[in-house]
């Protein structure tokens, strides 16, 4: 029986139907997934970012030393103990591992890791549980590409860079300024800041030299004992904070 040319296109019509129904099934996730994939770009955890993984920024000429800012007035916390804080995780910046470690422009953390490797210590301290922290998410070279990611070309950190980091880790955390003609009273203050949950990293100036981050352990008295990541890997900590410390100011933070 002939057969008509509208039943002929109908009939191919419907042969091509499963091809045109394989296709989309083999490319609708590709073509409706665009946006879900670019939001899941965009959300990448910081802990996913390996070694060295950033692109190397363009080179800042200007190398900022740290320079506390950006000072903020509390009012004082409750009086209420907690338990004391999980005990710091130490890392040394001048770890043979990673003191000569910087794939871009400026400095090494060596000599220049102090506050990234302060930022470190807390960081793995609250949120790392591997068994082997050394090689964790939140070590100090992953801290220095993170920096370095924010704050390109750099030897120094400004206090209010770890205060924007950890806050960027869901940590609550302030600047305060350290009120060298009432010690006692900003100890007491660090002191009330510690009984309530939270880490402090400390920052003070040296006579007549650059200045230094430590991870702050505890207050008896008058003597400070610190976490000084200046020390090689394997010393004692903490220790009490050196004699010829000008502390400016400190970051506290708690999760």
């Amino acid at each position: 029986m002939p057969v008509s040319a509208s039943s002929f296109a109908e009939a191919k019509s419907k042969r091509f139907w499963p091809v045109i129904v394989l296709v989309l099934i083999l490319f609708a996730p590709t073509a409706f997934g665009v946006n879900a994939v670019v939001s899941a770009q965009t959300a990448t955890p910081v802990k996913s970012i390996k070694f060295g993984s950033f692109t190397p920024p363009p080179t800042n000429t200007k190398t900022p030393l740290p320079s506390p800012t950006a000072y903020v007035s509390i009012p004082p916390l409750s009086t209420t103990p907690e338990p004391d804080p999980k005990k710091i995780y130490f890392f040394s910046q001048r770890d043979p591992r990673w003191r000569t470690y910087n794939p871009y422009t400026v400095g090494q953390l060596g000599p220049c890791g102090c506050g990234e490797t302060s930022t470190a210590m807390i960081l793995t301290s609250v949120l790392d549980n591997s068994s082997n922290p050394d090689q964790g998410y939140y070590n100090p070279p992953r801290m220095w590409d993170y920096y370095e990611n924010l704050y390109p070309g750099r030897c120094g950190t400004g206090i209010e860079w770890h205060k924007n980091t950890l806050e960027s880790f869901a940590f609550r955390a302030s600047i305060n300024a350290y009120d060298r003609n009432n010690p006692q009273g900003s100890n007491n203050v660090i002191k009330n800041y510690l009984n309530n949950g939270y880490l402090v990293i400390i920052y003070y100036k040296r006579p007549a030299t650059y200045g230094h981050y430590v991870v702050l352990s505890d207050i008896i008295g008058s003597t400070i004992k610190v976490y000084d990541p200046y020390y090689l890997p394997g010393a004692s900590m903490p220790v009490t904070i050196e004699s010829i410390a000008i502390i400016q100011s400190f970051v506290a933070a708690k999760k």
